[in-house]
């Protein structure tokens, strides 16, 4: 009722004063349109195409005065417009039109789909290799434990969240009991350590395992949310590298994205090629190991190799061509 009273105002509360024998306060008109509309509820015949309804009058109601139907002029309304007030208001709560499908709505209105799903201990052991380089660029900065969890939980899920949140899909660690708590545990035990245990290219490595994998993952999620090709391939890199980009915006260091490096370009080939398979018939999971090989090759030959983009060569670059 809140929605009909916003969409006509003071010409439904008028026009339904006039019908019910002057009532006199907002709320005890409604609940007289309230009975009004289990009349014509009773009242209500499909139309011959289906698709609508008409109401047979005038519908038998202890509280409806005759003269609303004899045309009486009491209410400055005309008849029609008075019953089609009332008429609109009761046909609208009970037989709504459909919302034009679109992405917006189904994003809305659709059940979830069957996501993608990584194993339980893989899905966590990923997130922990996330959150313990956030967890360890706080202390490496001697913050402390608090913002050490910061980083790691921003660093394990922010990705992840933000993909979530732009497909219109429930946001994953929210309605997972072991995600936060894991992130937390992984902050606790980097700020615990000696910072020397997690040098070297180790940690490196696994990043590059991880971001490939979730590239993948992110862009079939999005895939089964309904997301067209492009946008999905681009929700993949987002589940693979945001987490990393508020690691390093926090730390106040460049991101990954102002770095030559081959770090989202590896995690956009993964993202790509799992679109590619996917649209080309291979199944979710041949697809997942294909693009995921790929992506984390790539990111390993730029760790062994220094591999990088070229970059622009400035305006005085520029100049001399």
């Amino acid at each position: 009722m809140r929605s009909c009273r916003h969409a006509h105002g003071s010409m439904v509360y008028g026009t339904a004063k006039r019908h019910l024998n002057g009532t006199a306060t907002r709320g005890a008109c409604n609940e007289q349109l309230r009975d009004i509309t289990i009349v014509l509820f009773r009242n209500v015949q499909p139309s011959g195409n289906g698709n609508s309804h008409s109401v047979r009058r005038p519908p038998e109601h202890p509280r409806l005065r005759a003269s609303a139907y004899a045309g009486s002029s009491d209410s400055g309304y005309p008849l029609d417009c008075r019953w089609s007030a009332i008429h609109t208001v009761a046909q609208r709560a009970l037989f709504p039109k459909p919302a034009q499908r679109t992405y917006a709505t189904d994003m809305l209105t659709m059940d979830p789909p069957l996501n993608p799903v990584l194993p339980p201990v893989i899905d966590l052991f990923g997130i922990a290799v996330f959150a313990l380089s956030g967890a360890l660029s706080a202390v490496q900065m001697r913050q402390t434990f608090i913002t050490a969890a910061f980083f790691a939980l921003m660093t394990g899920v922010g990705g992840g969240t933000l993909r979530d949140l732009l497909i219109g899909a429930p946001v994953f660690w929210i309605r997972d009991q072991y995600v936060a708590p894991v992130c937390l545990a992984v902050a606790l035990l980097a700020w615990l350590t000696p910072v020397r245990w997690w040098q070297g290219r180790l940690l490196e490595w696994a990043d590059a395992l991880g971001l490939s994998v979730y590239a993948v993952f992110g862009t079939i999620k999005a895939l089964a949310w309904g997301v067209p090709v492009a946008p999905a391939i681009l929700m993949g890199v987002v589940t693979g590298c945001v987490g990393g980009i508020i690691r390093d915006v926090l730390a106040g260091r460049p991101s990954i994205l102002m770095r030559p490096e081959l770090y989202v370009t590896a995690a956009a080939l993964a993202a790509a090629l799992a679109a590619a398979g996917i649209t080309v018939g291979l199944s979710a999971s041949l697809s997942w190991a294909l693009a995921a090989a790929a992506g984390f090759t790539l990111r390993g030959a730029a760790i062994h190799w220094s591999l990088g983009l070229p970059v622009h060569n400035g305006p005085e670059g520029a100049d001399r061509a």
